[in-house]
């Protein structure tokens, strides 16, 4: 009986964590290969993502929307912490539909500059830390962000407002 009982415990956490890998999948989006986990029916996070040819892509933008290899339409809402990130890229734009930008979500990103964040999601203190170069961070939509931001070695990157926000 307990071979049994065994068995079929073994069998239960297999198939969940089947059905858990199933709902992670990749996907170009241009010359940017993401890695995106399925939160629910219509929302996805980013846990990762690399521009393939960094010599000539120097912006990385997040989609708003994806549709995922089942066909599934989905809205990006998060940059998860410790999102793996790689790529020569100098420039971001993060779109409004990200609510939350992990810890360590752009860490050790060494040729990020500039950061564009659109909308007001939560940003955790570390998300761009030790992005030594990282110099720019402009927030639209966003007031209550104070003048800096905490980058890399203590450094902080000033944070610019688009006129009208």
């Amino acid at each position: 009986m307990k071979k049994v009982l065994s068995f079929l415990l073994f069998a239960v956490i297999a198939i969940s964590a089947a059905q858990v890998r199933a709902e992670d999948f990749q996907l170009y989006v241009g010359k940017i290969k993401f890695r995106f986990v399925v939160r629910n029916s219509n929302e996805v996070y980013i846990t990762g993502f690399a521009i393939s040819d960094a010599s000539s892509y120097q912006w990385a933008n997040i989609p708003e929307k994806i549709t995922g290899p089942n066909g599934n339409k989905y809205k990006v809402t998060r940059i998860c912490d410790d999102a793996k990130i790689s790529g020569g890229f100098t420039n971001i734009d993060i779109p409004k539909t990200v609510e939350y930008i992990g810890a360590n979500a752009f860490k050790d990103c060494p040729n990020l500059k500039t950061v564009w964040i659109n909308g007001s999601p939560e940003v955790n203190k570390n998300a761009f830390i030790r992005c030594t170069v990282l110099e720019k961070v402009g927030i639209v939509g966003r007031r209550e962000l104070g003048d800096t931001f905490p980058i890399a070695n203590g450094r902080k990157a000033r944070i610019y407002r688009q006129q009208g926000s």
